[in-house]
């Protein structure tokens, strides 16, 4: 009987591995149609095996080469980081931009929080996020809105309210006028009615004023010499929806035991 050997054959193509098993005929042996055509049934098996396999190992091959996204995207500010705007002014959002190296521009996903109350003086503060597809949030971006105090400026009759050393009531007219050292900084001229030279500075931030205690110069030297006298436990309410300051209360510490005098203090804008 004669030898009889099979040949083997590998292609790969488009990540498939195809095996090709030949078994021709061999000399003084008995092969009938039956044997070939199983041998031929078994043959296609084991191509349609290994081209599974290999078409597996390149699907998994080409996966597990895939860069996962573990870069955030990044968000940049149009227009200034902070911005000023007066009291019952709108503010108006200059918005943002955002790209991410995977997906491009993101800037019409970016979401904005906080909110700015246009009647209150302070600061308010806008924040910026957005994720990219992948969920990889971007560190968030921040912008400073400033509500000004500026329109409480102007001329303002005054009814005071006095008990101490004095007791009574005055009248007298004051001037405020906006700081130009800080967006939330009022000066009162002729503050307490102590004359035009005598000016008082003050905060403005959220609905109240604060008077921090201060010596403030050109008090009066007759009848009486009260140079030096002290501003203390000073504060006072305003308007914000119609810019004006409406009260302010105070203490004046006279120096050499004078005493003191304690003012609650009604405002009317002229």
């Amino acid at each position: 009987m004669g030898m009889c050997r099979q040949r083997y054959s590998f292609s790969i193509f488009k990540n498939k591995i195809f095996l090709y098993i030949f078994a021709p005929a061999c000399k003084n042996q008995d092969y009938n149609i039956q044997n070939n055509k199983l041998k031929m049934l078994n043959m296609n098996k084991k191509i349609l095996t290994f081209g599974a396999i290999g078409f597996l190992a390149g699907s998994l091959s080409f996966v597990g080469c895939k860069k996962d996204d573990t870069t955030p995207p990044e968000i940049s500010l149009k227009g200034a980081s902070t911005i000023e705007i007066d009291l019952g002014d709108t503010f108006t959002d200059p918005g943002t931009s955002a790209s991410d190296d995977n997906d491009g521009d993101l800037s019409t996903k970016v979401t904005a929080s906080g909110t700015v109350n246009n009647t209150q003086v302070g600061t308010y503060t806008i924040t910026y996020s957005v994720s990219d597809e992948a969920g990889n949030p971007a560190a968030d971006v921040t912008r400073e809105v400033k509500v000004r105090s500026n329109k409480l400026a102007g001329t303002y009759a005054v009814d005071d309210a006095i008990t101490g050393t004095y007791n009574g009531s005055v009248q007298y007219n004051v001037t405020v006028t906006q700081s130009s050292t800080a967006y939330n900084k009022i000066n009162i001229q002729n503050f307490g009615g102590y004359g035009n030279s005598v000016t008082v500075y003050a905060y403005v931030e959220g609905t109240n004023i604060t008077i921090p205690s201060q010596i403030p110069t050109g008090m009066p030297t007759t009848p009486v010499d009260i140079t030096g006298t002290t501003i203390s436990g000073a504060s006072g309410t305003y308007n914000g929806g119609m810019f004006k300051i409406t009260s302010v209360s105070y203490t004046a510490v006279y120096p050499n035991s004078i005493g003191a005098d304690s003012g609650v203090a009604t405002y009317t804008k002229q």
